[in-house]
C-alpha cells in the first residue's frame, strides 16, 4: 500500500492532485505516483483509471523531460463534459533503470529485459494500492505510454487482456529485440478478450531506412526482413508489423484498433501532448 500521501500543487499543475510513494518489493525501491482526481471526485462513484508511464512527464514542466510535459491535466480540462471523469495515475519511471523495467526481453544491442518485474509491480502492488485508496471501476483500467513506455504498456495489456480495457501505445519501441512483440503476438493464441489498442508512429520519427516491412506468410508467420530502403523509416515498418499482427489476431481497424501515422509527428513530449486529447477521447468513450 502507499506509504505516504500529500496534496500537490504549483508549477504547471491544473486540477486536484495527490502525490503518493509506494514501497515495492518487486522493484526493490520506493516509487513515486502522482494521481490527478476529478475536481468533483465522489467516493460513492466508480471511476475509470488511466495509468500513465513516465509519470514525471505527464503534468508538470518542472519535472518533465527537458522541461516538457504532455499537458494531460490541461487536456482533460479542455475535454470536460466530452469524456468521462477519470483518475489519472502517473507512475514515475525508475531513474537509471527505465530501459530495463520497460522491456520484457533482452535486446542484443541495448540489453534490458526486466519488464516482468515491472509488470508484477504494476499488477500486484500499484493497481491494488490505487484501488484500495480510491473508488475505481475495475473493468475500466487503461494504460498509456510512449516510446519504451508505449512498449511496456502494450506488452502488459496483451499479456493480461482481462486486466485492462484499453491501451494507448504512442510511438512505441516495438522495434525492440528485432520486433519481438509483434512476432510473439502473431505466433501466439487468439486472445479470448481484446483490449482496445491505439497504436501510432509519427512520420518524422527515426532516420534509418535500412530494410522493409515483414510480410505474413500463409502459415501465419512473419517472413524474413527485406533488406534495403523502401521509402519508409524502419520504426514505422516495425509499427506497421505490430498493427498487422493485431489484425491477424482479431482486432478490427477503426473498431478496437486505431492505427495512426501523424503527419510531421516527432519523437517528443510535445508531439505526444498534441495528440493526447484524441487518444483519450477514443479510448475512454
Amino acid at each position: 500500500m502507499f506509504i505516504s500521501t500529500q496534496a500537490l500543487s504549483g508549477g504547471t499543475l491544473r486540477g486536484r492532485f495527490v502525490r503518493h510513494t509506494l514501497a515495492s518489493q518487486q522493484l526493490g525501491d520506493v516509487r513515486g505516483v502522482t494521481v490527478r482526481l476529478p475536481d468533483n471526485y465522489n467516493p460513492e462513484k466508480k471511476y475509470p483509471v488511466v495509468y500513465l508511464q513516465d509519470g514525471q512527464n505527464m503534468f508538470d514542466s518542472r519535472r518533465g523531460f527537458m522541461g516538457q510535459e504532455w499537458q494531460v491535466d490541461e487536456t482533460v480540462d479542455r475535454l470536460a463534459g466530452r469524456i468521462p471523469d477519470a483518475l489519472y495515475v502517473a507512475v514515475d519511471n525508475g531513474e537509471g533503470r527505465r530501459l530495463e523495467e520497460y522491456t520484457h526481453v533482452r535486446d542484443a544491442d541495448y540489453g534490458g529485459g526486466k519488464g516482468e518485474n515491472y509488470e508484477q509491480f504494476f499488477l500486484k502492488e500499484l493497481v491494488p494500492a490505487v484501488e484500495a485508496t480510491y473508488s475505481t471501476a475495475t473493468e475500466r483500467r487503461f494504460l498509456v505510454g510512449s516510446s519504451l513506455g508505449g512498449l511496456v504498456s502494450l506488452t502488459m495489456a496483451l499479456n493480461h487482456p482481462a486486466a485492462f480495457a484499453g491501451v494507448a501505445a504512442l510511438s512505441p519501441s516495438v522495434w525492440w529485440a528485432d520486433g519481438q512483440l509483434a512476432t510473439q503476438t502473431l505466433e501466439g493464441a487468439v486472445p479470448a478478450q481484446r483490449p482496445k489498442v491505439w497504436l501510432d508512429m509519427g512520420t518524422e520519427e527515426g532516420g534509418s531506412d535500412a530494410f522493409g516491412q515483414r510480410a505474413i506468410s500463409e502459415k501465419g508467420r512473419f517472413s524474413s526482413r527485406p533488406q534495403g530502403a523502401n521509402g519508409v523509416q524502419d520504426v514505422r515498418d516495425r509499427t506497421r508489423e505490430m498493427g498487422e499482427a493485431l489484425l491477424q489476431k482479431g482486432w478490427t481497424l477503426d473498431g478496437d484498433l486505431r492505427y495512426h501515422e501523424p503527419l510531421g509527428g516527432t519523437h517528443t513530449e510535445g508531439a505526444w501532448a498534441a495528440r493526447t486529447g484524441e487518444v483519450l477521447s477514443w479510448m475512454l468513450t
